[in-house]
């Protein structure tokens, strides 16, 4: 029975993994799902951002879910944005005109029907 050859490299990873535990593999895979996860988030809203900054992320949140069937938490979605800078414009609040007050007239009638 042959025994298979493995090289040098191979060896010092399987090593290093053993050493390193289970705990330590599983979180490193858990990152690396997580971040091709939102690196097609990324993609998605991106997609979304054709309609020039007026949506705000809870509107784009609902977007994803119509329109890809993403259930994404909208929270995710305002991190994703902010980081791009990708949130919607605010607009100025607009200002009450502050007139003439109004004539104040004498009680002429003061009751007396």
């Amino acid at each position: 029975m042959l025994k298979k050859a493995y090289s040098v490299e191979t060896k010092l990873a399987c090593i290093e993994m053993k050493k390193a535990g289970k705990s330590n593999k599983v979180i490193t895979v858990k990152v690396l799902e997580e971040l091709s996860e939102v690196e097609q988030l990324r993609l998605q809203v991106q997609l979304c951002m054709e309609h020039h900054f007026i949506y705000g992320y809870r509107t784009i949140t609902r977007l994803l879910k119509k329109i890809h069937g993403l259930i994404v938490n909208c929270k995710k979605v305002y991190r994703i944005m902010k980081e791009n800078s990708w949130l919607c414009r605010a607009r100025p609040k607009k200002m009450p005109n502050i007139g003439q007050p109004y004539y104040v007239t004498e009680n002429k009638l003061e009751r007396d029907f």
